[in-house]
């Protein structure tokens, strides 16, 4: 097994032990004897997480296809699964008899969850293309097709939108609008109407 394969094997570990968290939540919940109030907005993140990983797993598989593993990429990829792995973990309470409501839980959470994530995605979005062999072209993506980095940028920080948010009934909307973004993209609806999908991670 060569360097790449260590290095990829390792990042994909931590990619799926984030995915793990998820599950153990869900879980955790469905065998409570005490069950708390389940509500919307921690299934509707749950989804979307779940959708981002499988983004971004597909984002890094093609990021490396070069094979060829610098130490930056290493540190940038490494912190980004970390990432992730700790802002899944943080979807559901640890002890589920702590809480009455999930709903209070997202409330609580949520900036953390989110902003986890958007920070995972910021470095693979923006920083990981930086550091590999296609740095220039990705350079040079930004300076002929502007439209597309600003899409890149909206993706990447839309979910930010929910942070300042109270309304319970519209975190529920624009987590809605977000899941239904990365279904559509993943989809390819967006290329058949001929306007641009998801971004991937790297």
């Amino acid at each position: 097994m060569g360097a790449f394969e260590i290095f990829f094997s390792f990042y994909a570990l931590i990619l799926g032990l984030a995915v793990v968290e998820v599950l153990s939540g869900i879980l955790k919940v469905v065998r409570a004897e005490d069950r708390p109030r389940i509500g919307v907005l921690t299934p509707l993140l749950t989804i979307w997480v779940l959708l981002d990983l499988a983004n971004f797993w597909g984002g890094a598989q093609y990021d490396t296809r070069d094979g060829i593993v610098g130490y930056p990429k290493i540190l940038l990829s490494l912190l980004v699964a970390c990432i992730y792995y700790v802002a899944a973990g943080l979807i559901y309470p640890e002890k589920v008899g702590g809480t009455d409501d999930l709903d209070d839980h997202y409330d609580q959470r949520k900036r953390l969850v989110l902003g986890g994530i958007v920070t995972a995605n910021a470095i693979g979005n923006l920083f990981l293309p930086l550091v590999g062999p296609d740095r220039d072209t990705f350079s040079a993506l930004i300076g002929e097709n502007p439209g597309m980095f600003l899409m890149y940028l909206i993706v990447t920080f839309f979910p930010l939108t929910l942070l300042p948010i109270r309304s319970r009934r519209l975190n529920a909307i624009l987590l809605l609008v977000m899941i239904t973004w990365y279904i559509t993209a993943g989809l390819g609806l967006f290329a058949l109407l001929g306007a641009p999908g998801m971004p991937e991670a790297a």
